[in-house]
């Protein structure tokens, strides 16, 4: 029991980093990472009226490359709190914590299967925290971006659809009809939150119910290919222009190699237990028939593996494992939990041991994020005096110091570098 309150105590702090990082993000009034400016300024005209969708050519030299609901929901709290960072920020602090809440209450739910109701909290509050306590999340908890808001809707999507196959017939349509809603809006968050919706319905297409299957699928282009015509038609054809035909990036090999060491390094031990959790599950647990094993989990893994291959992109970074790293969490949650068949010493001694030597590897402190939030201050402050004195227009690498000092943003550098990198 010392070991397993050590270990939980090492996750808490980890996650509590990732709150209070999070919170600072809230009241601090500048860029931090490079796309917040551009969302902020996606905000701002919105709120003016002007269009974010439009075609690439022609002056201003600007148009979204991001779908529109982060967009929408920062919008939304423009009239409480104005056209600043936290209007977009609160909403990924809200998505870390209902991502965390889900993979709990997954784990808890599937490893009491194994392990007696006081004893399935250990397991579950661990993979919560491994999520939560991530120096990936600890990252991207204080920014305005797309990426945990999509991330929150499409495992709440699929989590609908797992908790589905254990109700009635009325209750499971009402789930599956929250599932459709939860990955068109993810979808909508990022247009590569594909990957849970298509392990969902490959789940239920090959293991449950054919018909219904196929009616989600139908709901979905429907709900989600009606709503782009009908934006894409209000913008002229912009939609379409911003998500697709300017969204392109190269693929870079080094900084794909580079970026899949660091996040196997990283999280090695979860992607042990992970591993763990499939062994026990299909190979050493032969007495249960394969369909009663199988769960939309288990798809979800193996799709969200194959979605790291994105992040060979030109500007892909840890927002590219989110998904890897949420399956990887609950997977290796249920392993933890599946030790519990193994006998007392397997759960209550190398379980929290392998936690530790998680924490271990995913140790950090805040005083590398201190220093940068002190330094970005000092600097965006020098900045304004230099950027009063200065005509419109500016052409800015860091466009968020143009969005918070007023001046005019035009020219999008990142989306038409790669236009040009790519030939178009």
């Amino acid at each position: 029991w010392g070991l397993w309150a050590l270990a939980l105590a090492g996750l808490a702090y980890l996650a509590g980093l990732t709150v209070w990082l999070g919170v600072q993000g809230l009241f601090f009034p500048y860029q931090l990472d490079y796309g917040e400016g551009v969302l902020l300024h996606f905000v701002r005209e919105w709120s003016q009226g002007r269009p974010i969708y439009k075609a690439i050519e022609g002056y201003p030299y600007i148009t979204s490359n991001y779908a529109p609901l982060p967009i929408l929901l920062a919008l939304a709290l423009t009239p409480l709190l104005g056209v600043v960072y936290a209007a977009g920020r609160v909403w990924t602090l809200l998505a870390v914590v209902a991502a965390t809440v889900l993979i709990l209450a997954w784990v808890r739910r599937e490893g009491a299967r194994w392990l007696a109701t006081r004893l399935a909290w250990l397991p579950a509050l661990a993979a919560a925290l491994l999520f939560a306590g991530s120096p990936y999340v600890y990252h991207w908890a204080p920014l305005f971006r797309v990426d945990l808001v999509g991330l929150a809707l499409t495992l709440g999507g699929l989590y609908a659809v797992y908790r589905s196959s254990d109700e009635g017939q009325r209750r499971r349509r009402g789930l599956l009809g929250l599932a459709v809603v939860l990955f068109v809006a993810g979808l909508y968050a990022k247009q590569s939150f594909l990957f849970a919706p298509a392990a969902a319905l490959a789940y239920w297409f090959f293991f449950v119910d054919r018909r219904q299957a196929l009616a989600m699928t139908a709901a979905m282009a429907v709900l989600g290919g009606g709503l782009f015509l009908l934006i894409n038609a209000l913008s002229g054809g912009g939609l379409w222009e911003g998500l697709v035909v300017s969204n392109v990036n190269p693929f870079l090999w080094p900084e794909f190699w580079t970026q899949q060491a660091d996040f196997f390094g990283t999280f090695a031990i979860l992607a042990l237990l992970a591993g763990w959790y499939a062994i026990d599950k299909f190979i050493l647990d032969r007495a249960t028939p394969l369909r009663e094993k199988l769960s939309p989990l288990d798809f979800y893994l193996v799709a969200a593996l194959v979605s790291l291959w994105l992040a060979g992109k030109a500007g892909a970074w840890e927002n590219y494992f989110f998904e890897a790293l949420a399956a990887l969490a609950l997977c290796g949650g249920l392993g933890l939990a599946r030790m519990g068949r193994h006998g007392t010493l397997a759960f209550r001694i190398v379980a929290p041991l392998l936690v530790l030597a998680q924490v271990a590897l995913m140790w950090h402190t805040p005083r590398v994020a201190d220093r940068y939030l002190r330094l970005t201050r000092e600097s965006n402050q020098e900045m304004v005096p230099i950027l009063a004195g200065l005509p419109d227009p500016i052409i800015s690498e860091d466009m968020g110091l143009l969005v918070t000092n007023d001046k005019v943003l035009d020219y999008y550098t990142f989306q038409y570098s790669q236009l040009a990198r790519a030939g178009r």
